[in-house]
């Protein structure tokens, strides 16, 4: 089995709300999936915090489709505890109508500046094209929970 685990309980911009919990959760799955489940150490990802930035996120979700180590039929758990969003999809989007939203992940620098660029939150097409890409190179075997505060907690096995 591999994971890569994300909790965010603070956001580098300052209109975003601070949670409490979501890394304590991340960090219990982190230790169920060590201590109950037995998976080694450097087969689990965390990343709490300022250090779950969009490229980051973005980054360890290419790297379980790429990872050598992870063999064809490997479990593989994708958790996210933080805050979550809608919003105005593109207009070459179909997003179930013309004022439909689609669901979008928040890291931790979103609407923060990163260079020139605004930081984007991740549209949950992108996590679908990058959960779609783990299970095309490793199997239909990946477990994605986003634990998003407010009662709205989304489940995607694929």
């Amino acid at each position: 089995m591999f994971a890569l685990i994300i909790g965010i309980d603070t956001y580098e911009s300052r209109d975003i709300k601070n949670l409490r919990g979501a890394v304590a959760d991340a960090r219990a799955v982190k230790a169920y999936l060590e201590k109950q489940l037995g998976v080694p150490q450097d087969h689990v990802t965390i990343l709490e915090n300022e250090f779950a930035t969009r490229a980051a996120i973005l980054e360890n979700l290419r790297s379980l489709a790429n990872d050598a180590r992870i063999q064809p039929q490997d479990p593989i758990v994708v958790y996210y505890a933080g805050h979550g969003s809608e919003m105005e999809g593109p207009p070459s989007w179909e997003a179930g109508g013309q004022y439909a939203n689609i669901q979008a992940t928040m890291p931790y620098d979103v609407y923060c500046q990163s260079g020139s660029k605004m930081v984007d939150p991740i549209p949950d097409r992108t996590l679908g094209a990058l959960l779609d890409a783990i299970s095309q190179n490793k199997g239909n075997n990946v477990v994605s929970y986003q634990e998003i505060p407010t009662s709205h907690v989304y489940l995607t096995v694929g």
